[in-house]
């Protein structure tokens, strides 16, 4: 995931990919669960995912029905999220993931766990590779 806050960075890292291959999903503010399935079909459709999210202004505008009194021009309340999938990956069932070595003590696999974005570690990730993405 690379994270890039003006338009230039992005120029930047886009003019390194097919275009073709990038899907879009702007948001303004507060991602809910309408961005969570654009996200989910981008990613399924394309190679490569941008979820954009930029400061709302409404957001300090007294007036406005979006007005937070803890946001501020220096600290907004509500910041620029960029997503990039590098990789299309097959899905892996939970029953699945318990079988594969240095795996067992992911987040996900803990006791009342919520299947939802969890971290990853370092190690975890270099194990699950071989399973998400096909080897050419």
């Amino acid at each position: 995931m690379k994270t890039v806050t003006s338009v230039k960075a992005l120029r930047e890292v886009l003019s390194t990919v097919d275009s073709a291959g990038v899907g879009l999903v702007p948001t303004m503010g507060y991602l809910h669960d309408g961005h969570k399935s654009l996200i989910e079909r981008a990613v399924k459709e394309n190679d490569r995912v941008v979820v954009s999210d930029f400061v709302n202004p409404t957001q300090f505008e007294e007036t406005s029905g979006y007005f937070d009194a803890k946001s501020t021009q220096e600290k907004p309340r509500w910041v620029q999220v960029d997503v990039r999938v590098l990789h299309k990956v097959r899905l892996v069932s939970i029953a699945e993931l318990r079988t594969i070595p240095g795996c067992e003590g992911m987040r996900v696999l803990q006791k009342g766990n919520r299947l939802s974005i969890t971290p990853v570690n370092e190690d975890e990730w270099k194990a699950l590779q071989p399973y998400l993405i096909p080897q050419t």
